[in-house]
């Protein structure tokens, strides 16, 4: 049987607006708020996502390992659902996973994300069937209005955790090739008055002060400071792989208003598939929380102007964000050594 997840870089955004996940809001105050792009109050209704994306069933995958069959896309309650067939093609027990820490490369269109998560185990030579989803509200936030292609990014492991396979497949739906499909960008969508008011969300552009990135082999065309209703903040930025090859994406050493939250070279990672495009998002609190241990409150006390700064960083006024930005290729081997990038708000 499948286990599934809905975890999601939305889900830590405008989880009020989605209802996927429970959030210990914060109190904003005025400073973060002078400068930030405020819902529009007379904003024209958001567009309403395209469903005419169906499948025929399609054979995503055939080999000696599994077999994966895609039987139907179908869209309820504004999810997209792709249910599959896996069959366990082997003399031994498999488990195959989607969107996990070992190998997250789901996508729809040309980006990345964070969900489409599952785990099913299957026996020798049995079937197994079930849905993955997709939350569209989460899509029209990445500038995704329609499905063209939804791939998964697929690892399968037998019983002594020998890795078996992991590589993307995909489907096509009946729009692909359609006019517009990826004419669209999280930074071209999050700026919308419409989609601000649906989701019940404030945001501020950030202005880049990173070197160049070219030996990153990432560009970070745009990144925002992202509130939701409850006052959750969450640093969010595009990236866009502009090579050939599939990139896996570091960040880490995280500052704060120049305070050091988080340190170490892997506060998080995702994978960016050859000239595909994703998200990062850094939820502020949780940075400062998990890295509390490692939160530098020596240089907090000798920095901060006020004894504020000795218990921790005002999530209210947030100025700066600095961070590390490394890559590695798709097997582990590294690209490039971590570079500084700041966010100024």
């Amino acid at each position: 049987m499948m286990k599934r997840n809905r975890s999601c870089v939305l889900a830590l955004c405008v989880a009020a607006a989605l209802g996927t996940a429970s959030l210990g809001g914060c109190s904003v105050g005025e400073a973060l708020h002078e400068g930030v792009t405020a819902v529009a109050e007379s904003a024209s209704k958001a567009a309403r996502f395209d469903v005419s994306g169906t499948i025929e069933q399609t054979t995503m995958l055939d080999n000696d390992v599994l077999t994966v069959v895609a039987e139907s896309l179908e869209y309820r309650n504004d999810v997209a659902y792709l249910k599959l067939s896996l069959t366990n093609n082997t003399e031994g027990t498999i488990d195959v996973t989607a969107c996990t820490g070992g190998y997250d490369a789901n996508y729809v269109n040309d980006c990345m994300l964070s969900e489409g998560y599952f785990s099913c185990e299957i026996p020798a030579g049995e079937t197994a069937e079930d849905e993955v989803d997709f939350s569209l509200q989460e899509l029209q936030l990445y500038g995704i209005q329609k499905i063209s292609v939804l791939g998964l990014g697929l690892r399968v492991v037998d019983e002594e955790y020998d890795e078996l396979f992991k590589d993307m497949v995909e489907v096509k739906t009946l729009l692909y090739g359609s006019e517009g499909v990826d004419s669209s960008t999280f930074a071209g969508s999050i700026d919308s008055p419409a989609l601000a008011e649906k989701l019940e969300y404030e945001f501020k552009a950030a202005s880049t002060t990173a070197p160049d990135l070219a030996e990153t082999d990432i560009e970070i065309p745009a990144a925002f400071l992202f509130i939701n209703k409850d006052g959750d903040i969450a640093v969010m930025a595009e990236l866009r792989n502009n090579t050939e090859e599939t990139l896996r994406v570091q960040a880490g050493n995280i500052t704060i208003n120049g305070l050091a939250a988080y340190e170490g070279e892997s506060w998080s990672g995702g994978t960016v598939a050859a000239g595909k495009r994703g998200v990062m998002s850094l939820r502020l609190s949780s940075v400062v929380e998990y890295g509390d241990l490692l939160f530098d409150s020596s240089k907090a006390a000798e920095d901060a102007d006020s004894t504020e700064g000795k218990e921790g960083v005002d999530l209210s006024n947030v100025k700066e964000i600095g961070m590390t930005i490394s890559t590695k290729d798709a097997n582990g081997n590294t690209i490039s050594d971590p570079v500084d990038v700041a966010f100024a708000f």
